[in-house]
């Protein structure tokens, strides 16, 4: 079935390029341990901040970053399901780092339909969460507006664990492989009826 190309998602896409061939010169030309000067005068070259430079720098460096190969698979995915992250979302997911983590946070990103600002959120949020220690301790039940929100966390720290296991764990029985799968539908239904809860609110208000 041939993908039709979205202009929108065919811009976004242009634009990371030309973006990653910027970073990628900047870490040609200084490294990834530049002086202050140095990273300075390379973004005032590319008319764009020191801050930014740095960033891009990290995003084209294939160790932390992403190789060209991945971009192009990113690319594939975004056209097959007419959305587009944005350079925004790569700089951020950066600081995840690379593998089924990163993936799975780019899947949700996409079929949720985050911002960067909410992608930087949910990454805060995977930071923190609680460790095994505190497993046994009785959790804190939000209620009223923050009901919602407190329970899309909850269920996507759920899929995310969910992916990584599944991903990595290949000697999982087959008829638990197929539960699990349909336990993972069944918590995006849920997060996506969140979503349309959250925007009906919206509008309301």
């Amino acid at each position: 079935m041939a993908i039709t190309e979205d202009p929108k998602v065919e811009r976004a896409i242009k634009f990371i390029k030309a973006r990653y061939k910027l970073g990628k010169r900047i870490l040609k030309e200084c490294g990834m341990n530049a002086r202050p000067r140095m990273m300075k005068e390379l973004a005032a070259k590319a008319n764009i901040n020191p801050d930014t430079a740095q960033k891009l720098r990290a995003m084209a460096n294939e160790e932390i970053g992403f190789t060209g190969e991945k971009l192009e698979s990113l690319f594939l995915k975004f056209r097959k399901e007419e959305r587009a992250l944005t350079i925004s979302h790569l700089i951020r997911l950066v600081s995840i780092k690379k593998g089924p983590e990163r993936d799975a946070m780019i899947d949700l990103a996409i079929r949720q339909k985050w911002s960067s600002h909410q992608l930087q959120r949910e990454i805060t949020s995977s930071k923190s969460e609680p460790n095994l220690r505190n497993a046994g301790r009785k959790p804190v039940i939000r209620t009223g507006q923050n009901f919602e929100l407190e329970l899309a966390r909850t269920l996507w720290s759920w899929r995310r664990v969910l992916n990584l296991q599944m991903e990595q764990n290949q000697e999982i029985e087959a008829e638990l492989r197929r539960n699990l799968k349909s336990l993972g539908k069944k918590i995006d239904h849920v997060m996506d009826l969140l979503k349309r809860v959250e925007k009906k609110a919206v509008n309301t208000n």
